[in-house]
């Protein structure tokens, strides 16, 4: 019988307690980030690790590795809400709106739509569309990953299954965000520019639905062509690990409280320069000369979009 319950966490504990004051001090490094930046990508990124960190921590101490093996996937599966570091995304991003574009063009050409490419927008003779970070299908992509890995998952595919659906569900993100852009342009010829606003929603559902039953199709017809591996011989219980510890949760659950008042103390005993506020601007437009038809108006800005952006007040020209 394989060592479960009290009897793993006696000889594990004490092992596994550097975890547990890591997690909380690598949680409270990204609130004091936060506080700082609450945009920073690299804010979630740390929590998460500290919530992962704190998870693996609890389940050696309480199960050892053998629970930790079993509940490995969906502790990583979490990760996948995170959003991508900024370089990636937007390298990504800028590749998948140069393809879109670039392939819209030559398959309205092809099927007698005159169009030429501005960058990445699409002028016709009754209209333009652009191809924004939105339609650029990245969206669409980090989607189609995540159901590609959760049906891996539930299917229980091996290695080389779970990689064959990954690269299908970007395939078939990347043929239909394609065919969205493909058929708003052709809508924008047929009615003009209005067709954009008009179908632009419901061409996107439809697009995002048909991805994720094509993909749940191929999944299916794969599960039942590929015999799951068997399942463990000997199944796992978790009752100890998954109910709170006596004095260890008493411990999690005050260091968790204890993160915001850490961080007030922080930023008020420690000494430092403070936040630099710019009070003068670094650059401004010139609107003493505007054609005509141009004025220059002032917004105020909401509570939340001051306390992010910085500024106490806008200029925005309007015709």
């Amino acid at each position: 019988m394989p060592a479960t319950g009290r009897s793993v966490a006696s000889s594990s504990r004490f092992k596994t307690f550097w975890l547990i004051p890591a997690s909380f001090g690598i949680f409270l490094f990204g609130e004091l980030l936060r506080q700082q930046d609450s945009t920073w990508r690299l804010v979630g990124w740390l929590m998460m690790g500290a919530v992962t960190l704190l998870t693996v921590g609890w389940l050696l101490r309480w199960g050892g590795l053998t629970v930790l093996r079993q509940v490995a996937f969906p502790l990583a599966f979490t990760w996948l809400a995170l959003p991508w570091p900024s370089p990636v995304e937007a390298y990504c991003t800028s590749k998948l709106m140069q393809g879109v574009t670039s392939l819209t063009v030559h398959l309205l050409n092809a099927t007698g739509i005159a169009a030429m490419r501005h960058g990445n927008v699409i002028e016709l003779s009754r209209g333009w569309v652009g191809v924004d970070t939105a339609c650029s299908g990245v969206q669409s992509l980090q989607a189609s990953l995540v159901v590609a890995l959760f049906l891996g998952e539930l299917y229980r595919f091996k290695v080389g299954g779970r990689f064959a659906l990954i690269l299908t569900g970007g395939l078939i993100a990347s043929l239909a965000n394609l065919g969205r852009i493909y058929l708003l342009t052709r809508l924008v010829q047929a009615q003009g520019e209005t067709a954009l606003e008009q179908y632009h929603q419901s061409v996107g559902y439809a697009a995002t639905a048909a991805t994720f039953l094509t993909l749940f199709a191929c999944a299916w017809w794969v599960a039942r062509k590929e015999k799951p591996p068997p399942p463990p011989s000997q199944p796992l219980a978790f009752p100890d690990c998954l109910r709170v510890a006596g004095a260890d949760g008493w411990a999690a659950l005050m260091c968790l409280l204890a993160i915001p008042v850490l961080a007030w103390g922080w930023f008020a005993f420690v000494p430092g320069e403070g936040l630099l506020v710019q009070h003068t601007p670094l650059w401004q437009i010139n609107t003493n000369r505007l054609p005509a038809g141009w004025q220059v108006t002032t917004e105020p800005l909401t509570r939340p979009e001051r306390a992010l952006l910085g500024f106490s007040e806008r200029q925005v020209l309007q015709l």
